[in-house]
């Protein structure tokens, strides 16, 4: 899981990643559609324009749309002329996965048809407003999809794709001064219940993503900015690191291809194994 900001480098995070052959399947969520737009310039930039045919992008639009989606990629992509099981990706990343929990899980809840003699309210009917025991199934909801969304595999080959999903980070109000109040970060992602709080135990990673102004001399990404990932995380931190050593630093460089082969090496992989795409664990 990847949680930061706006523009702080979720999206980022596959562009070594492409530039080094692997292939990324997006799914987009998020408020706006795909935010893949910003690895477009990045790319090319760098020369590697071609890396951009190593992606697929699909944008989904509610809850059932998505659930299909999961459940049946190859033919959901078939009438677009796409051959999952033969192109077979090597992560599916899903763009967006805070926005959904907030807003199409949501509706989805309030739309079902509340036990009620009064029957559902019109703000509980368009999922604006939800009950107490709504949440319940709001947390079932978010496990399910996401549970689902973890076990996406090739079929064909028993392939495991690896998964990476993307949440904007919440904030809180903090106090500055007598009587006047901020908005500051909450080093949380912005996901909502039970079921925000169980999603984090589907990842083996979770890193917090921020960008910060280059230094004189050192390279950044063309707009003067250096994106970072916070991989050691703490009670006031949500960041999580499932046994993986990435040095003594709390803060790494932001390199998904970097961040991959420290992870594939520890688990076993050699770097020659790793670049001959055997990239996923089955």
């Amino acid at each position: 899981m990847l949680f930061g900001p706006a523009g702080s480098g979720k999206t980022y995070f596959v562009k070594d990643l492409l530039k080094n052959g692997w292939k990324v399947l997006f799914i987009s969520t998020d408020i706006g559609g795909s935010g893949t737009s910003a690895l477009e310039a990045p790319l090319r930039r760098e020369g590697a324009g071609f890396a951009l045919d190593n992606s697929v992008d699909v944008t989904v639009n509610g809850f059932e749309d998505l659930q299909s989606f999961i459940r049946k990629p190859a033919d959901y992509l078939k009438p677009a002329g796409i051959d999952l099981h033969s192109w077979d990706p090597d992560i599916v990343y899903w763009d967006g996965f805070g926005a959904f929990q907030q807003i199409e899980i949501s509706e989805f809840v309030g739309s079902m048809e509340a036990e009620s003699k009064k029957g559902p309210s019109e703000q509980r009917g368009s999922g604006l407003k939800l009950e107490q025991s709504d949440w319940g199934l709001v947390r079932n909801a978010t496990i399910r999809i996401l549970d689902e969304f973890c076990a996406m595999h090739n079929p064909k080959t028993g392939k495991v794709w690896h998964k990476i999903v993307s949440v904007h980070e919440s904030v809180k109000s903090k106090e500055i001064a007598p009587g006047k109040t901020s908005l500051a970060e909450s080093k949380e992602p912005l996901l909502t219940g039970a079921g925000g709080i169980l999603a984090r135990g589907a990842f083996d990673l979770i890193l917090k993503t921020q960008v910060r102004k280059a230094k004189p001399n050192e390279e950044g990404d063309g707009g003067g900015r250096v994106f970072e990932y916070v991989v050691s995380g703490h009670e006031n931190l949500a960041a999580k690191n499932r046994g993986f050593d990435f040095g003594p630093d709390a803060v790494i460089p932001g390199n998904g291809y970097e961040v991959f082969q420290k992870m594939l090496q520890q688990r076993g992989f050699t770097k020659d194994q790793i670049d001959e795409k055997l990239k996923s664990s089955s």
